[in-house]
């Protein structure tokens, strides 16, 4: 099922059917925490789509800020929120759920933690749950989806996260759960069908797997790599598969989402758009050089100041930008990831 979907040829056709976009949060994830052996449907969507190599999240590192900054493609100095705790009130910006309802789309929310809720208000939601217990969690996520689906659906896990703070992140306690969350992945792309598979699908559905942080030892908040990296996979009808060697940020993901779904933000984001558009190249614009901070950050605690001025590089026109063949999409993009994909893993997966 897969392999017809994440190995589309470059330059293929894209349905003009109404995209759906679900993006998928694995609380505490490192990517190196991803295998072909203990993860299989995350190592699946990484081969077969595109996947940073050297993605960030946003400081403070830990989970709701850097969900609001993945949600709201703005970064903290920005929109403001630096608590991890439960707090009154909503997310004060535009997110792409609301923006997605504001263009009439239909947006779903579904989080493990309480404190994620400040992400949803209730009028700017059609679909809700908040479940702890991820196996409800899932079936939720995967009744909206058989149903008169969103077009946009947001999914947090809480695991490994929970078991990195109590076990230690990298620990066997902690690839078990991180091998769970894989299986939940792997129910809700069982459920997607050949709209996953299919440039021509009736429902072409994009799936964008990321994190809001990783971890080391016991916890993630000091500003170290093992703390800051972060997956960043997208797969798709149309996606050109490879991998990103430049850096990615957790800001790309906002933009990535609405120029999947044809949308544009009523304010300028700071990161860019990847991947394909639904019959169109999505574009990319960077509107105030000056005032991206991602530059400075990755510079200062991730890479050497070589491999910081690659990173500016892409976004740095105020113009729109084809990303198909543009720079967004192609600057250090490495030759396309085959898509070694063995009945065992479906089966493994299945078995979960």
């Amino acid at each position: 099922m897969f392999a017809a979907a994440l190995a589309t040829p470059t330059g293929a056709a894209l349905t003009h059917a109404a995209p759906r976009v679900i993006v998928i949060s694995i609380d505490g994830l490192r990517p190196d925490a991803i295998s072909p052996e203990t993860t299989p449907a995350l190592a699946m969507l990484r081969d077969g789509g595109l996947w940073a190599a050297e993605a960030i999240n946003d400081l403070p590192s830990v989970t709701l800020p850097n969900h609001t900054s993945m949600l709201t493609g703005l970064p903290t100095s920005v929109h403001g929120m630096i608590a991890n705790t439960t707090v009154p009130g909503f997310v004060r910006f535009p997110t792409i759920l609301s923006t997605a309802r504001a263009a009439g789309l239909r947006a779903g929310f579904f989080a493990s933690k309480t404190k994620m809720r400040y992400l949803a208000p209730p009028s700017e939601i059609d679909v809700s749950k908040i479940e702890s217990n991820l196996d409800l969690l899932v079936d939720a996520m995967i009744e909206a989806l058989q149903g008169n689906s969103p077009d946009v659906l947001f999914l947090h896990l809480r695991e490994p996260d929970s078991t990195g703070h109590a076990k230690g992140w990298l620990s066997p306690e902690y690839l078990d759960a991180v091998a769970w969350s894989d299986g939940q992945v792997a129910r809700v792309v069982e459920t997607l069908g050949d709209s996953l598979t299919r440039a021509d699908a009736a429902r072409p559905t994009y799936v964008l797997i990321t994190a809001d942080h990783g971890g080391v030892s016991l916890n993630h908040f000091e500003n170290v790599p093992e703390n800051r990296r972060i997956p960043w996979i997208l797969a798709g009808p149309g996606v050109i598969g490879g991998r990103i060697d430049r850096p990615v940020t957790t800001l790309d993901t906002a933009p990535t989402v609405l120029a999947l779904l044809g949308l544009t933000a009523d304010r300028p984001l700071e990161g860019c758009a990847l991947g394909p558009g639904s019959g169109a190249a999505l574009t990319a614009r960077r509107p105030d050089p000056g005032a991206s901070r991602r530059s400075a950050t990755t510079a200062t605690n991730l890479q050497s100041s070589a491999r910081a001025d690659s990173a500016a590089a892409p976004c740095e026109s105020t113009d729109s930008v084809p990303l198909v063949g543009g720079p967004c999409a192609l600057i250090g993009l490495a030759v396309p990831a085959g898509l070694l994909l063995v009945r065992s893993r479906l089966d493994r997966i299945r078995a979960r």
